[in-house]
């Protein structure tokens, strides 16, 4: 894929690339809304009101950007991706873990496209490159009366940071532009993830995680590795065994295989 630089988000750029994108497939409906500066995108996005088209929003700066677990995502400006989609969820048999696994696996895949070939994924959904961050995925939805009406997919990715902003990150890091040598068009970038989570939060719904448990194999980065799993009441640790049909993770502890649905995993 030959990639145009540029310096600045802009809506109809993107708009261009996703219609050349979609040029052999059904075009997906998509409300966009590019934001110079905002909370957080994942936010904003659930503050918009209920339509049936997938709404988009991108923000060049986010002033209280936020991670798995509530922790802060450094988002200086016009320096990474900082994407939001919000789509109707139909009444669905699978689990939301599993959409999780799922949506970040589209990511790598668009990634990969890119020809960021040796990113993979940390369980459950941090994207890494040669064990260093390179982005993340958080997964929020909106619920009535206790059914999920919407679901929110929010992406941050690395692009090209400064590495003064990123002395605040606690863990090693890594930007695209680092990991491909050259510099990087966020908003092709942009368009190449939404047409891939946007199929993704089509088809989930209707076959669950099966489609991807191939691509988990090939992406999965602790298989196989000591890990500890870092849970709201207690610290596991143990060896990775991968993951089952709802996007849980195996772990093979002093107490034999165990299944672990949600924390953060960390490589001892």
């Amino acid at each position: 894929m030959t990639i145009i630089a540029d310096s600045s988000l802009n809506r109809e750029r993107i708009l261009t690339e996703l219609a050349r994108l979609q040029q052999n497939r059904p075009a997906l409906p998509i409300q966009l809304e590019v934001l110079e500066k905002v909370d957080s995108t994942n936010h904003y996005a659930l503050l918009q009101p209920e339509q049936r088209a997938t709404y988009v929003c991108l923000a060049e700066q986010q002033t209280a950007g936020r991670g798995r677990l509530d922790r802060r995502w450094i988002s200086p400006y016009a320096s990474g991706l900082y994407l939001s989609l919000r789509q109707p969820y139909p009444t669905c048999c699978y689990p939301f873990t599993g959409l999780s696994i799922a949506i970040a696996i589209a990511v790598v895949k668009g990634l990969h496209h890119l020809g960021a070939v040796e990113v993979g994924i940390k369980w459950p959904n941090d994207l890494w490159w040669q064990r260093q961050k390179l982005g993340g995925l958080l997964l929020e939805s909106r619920s009535v009366g206790g059914q999920i009406r919407d679901v929110v997919v929010g992406i941050g990715i690395n692009v090209q940071m400064p590495a003064t902003e990123m002395k605040l990150v606690e863990q090693a890091w890594v930007d695209l532009a680092t990991i491909l040598d050259v510099p990087v068009s966020r908003n092709q970038l942009a368009a190449l993830l939404i047409v891939e989570c946007m199929q993704v939060l089509t088809e989930y719904p209707q076959v669950g995680l099966e489609k991807w448990m191939a691509d988990w194999q090939r992406f999965d980065q602790i298989k196989g590795q000591s890990v500890t799993l870092l849970t709201q009441a207690d610290e596991i640790k143990g060896i990775a065994q991968g993951i089952d049909e709802t996007g849980a993770l195996w772990l093979q502890t002093n107490q034999g295989l165990q299944r672990y649905g949600y924390g953060e995993v960390s490589i001892r």
